[in-house]
């Protein structure tokens, strides 16, 4: 295996590691994790060439569970995990990213993305100004 392959098949892995991570921590009110489980989850995916993702890894549990390779557990202790509440921006950064503005940022902006940054009456003037210094001509817009 060439260091090339044993990098991609590294990174196939810490990839693979995270989303289970993930799923894993998502369902521990239905799933007691054990090397036995996983490796039926593993051959599942692999069996019917599923991408390793969380939704791919509810299927494979799901189907195991029915078929009774699997047993859910009956884990109360542990709730089901909840969605992180929103974040409140912080009312002193500007609405708009990257700030400072870069030429690629603007580029990717709507006619109305603009207006509402330059109307905004906390930034607008910062708004403005962040443009001017980019020194912005006709050839950049492309």
């Amino acid at each position: 295996m060439s260091n090339e392959q044993q990098q991609q098949q590294a990174d196939e892995n810490a990839k693979q590691q995270a989303v289970s991570l993930r799923w894993m921590s998502a369902n521990l009110h239905r799933y007691k994790p054990d090397s036995h489980s996983a490796q039926l989850i593993a051959e599942f995916l692999q069996n019917y060439q599923m991408p390793w993702t969380e939704e791919n890894l509810d299927k494979a549990f799901d189907t195991l569970v029915e078929d009774g390779q699997i047993q859910e557990s009956e884990n109360t202790d542990m709730p089901a995990a909840q969605p992180a509440p929103p974040v409140t921006p912080d009312p002193n950064v500007p609405p708009w990213s990257p700030s400072p503005l870069t030429k690629a940022a603007v580029r990717t902006m709507s006619v109305q993305e603009m207006k509402k940054f330059l109307s905004d009456k906390k930034f607008g003037k910062q708004f403005e100004q962040e443009i001017r210094d980019l020194k912005i001509t006709k050839g950049d817009s492309k």
